[in-house]
């Protein structure tokens, strides 16, 4: 598979198009008066999605382990507050496999879906409570080392950085690393995670 075919099907179009559509129903329900919903799968699907995108220069930079992998992409893709983040806590154990194996992240971790909304948030945990203003960072740790995600932010934060690489992967003097997507089974054409058409 190109590199083309690669972001523009799987990444932008599959990835990124299925929390675009997922985060327009969590604000529907939002502005019903409803208690949007989604928030632990748009947070664990993200975090899942940033470590395939750091495994696609895992050669270049000789990266061996899936911390190495989603490390990379959150401090050289994301960088900013990413990279701070990564640089003091174990983002990768703490938050991606906290979500992905038991549900739950340890410390706590306080996940926000919208960055529209002008006031601020409390995050988990804190006592006293700290409080967020927004617009706020995709990522961050409180001061007592509670985390904190807002999905709307971190997507455009990925979006953006999953341009740049595809724009780095493009240039005729670099490949990504075959071997992550390679052995992927056939999924077809119709759609990408949560699709059932």
């Amino acid at each position: 598979m190109d590199v083309h075919t690669l972001f523009n099907t799987y990444v932008f179009g599959w990835m990124i198009s299925d929390i675009e559509k997922a985060l327009d129903a969590a604000r529907a329900e939002r502005d019903a008066g409803r208690n949007p919903y989604g928030r632990h799968y748009l947070a664990m699907s993200l975090l899942q999605y940033s470590e395939f995108m750091g495994s696609l220069e895992a050669d270049k930079y000789n990266l061996t382990t899936l911390t190495q992998k989603f490390n990379h992409f959150l401090g050289h893709w994301m960088g900013g507050a990413y990279g701070g983040v990564i640089r003091q806590k174990d983002v990768y154990g703490d938050l991606r496999s906290g979500l992905v194996h038991h549900f739950f992240v340890e410390p706590y971790c306080t996940i926000v879906l919208f960055n529209d909304t002008g006031k601020p948030f409390s995050v988990l945990g804190e006592d006293p409570q700290f409080e967020v203003s927004r617009p706020a960072d995709g990522l961050g740790v409180s001061p007592n080392g509670n985390y904190y995600i807002v999905i709307e932010q971190y997507l455009s934060d990925f979006k953006s950085a999953g341009q740049g690489l595809y724009e780095q992967l493009k240039m005729p003097a670099t490949k990504p690393t075959t071997q992550v997507y390679t052995a992927w089974p056939d999924i077809g054409t119709t759609g990408g995670l949560g699709d059932t058409g």
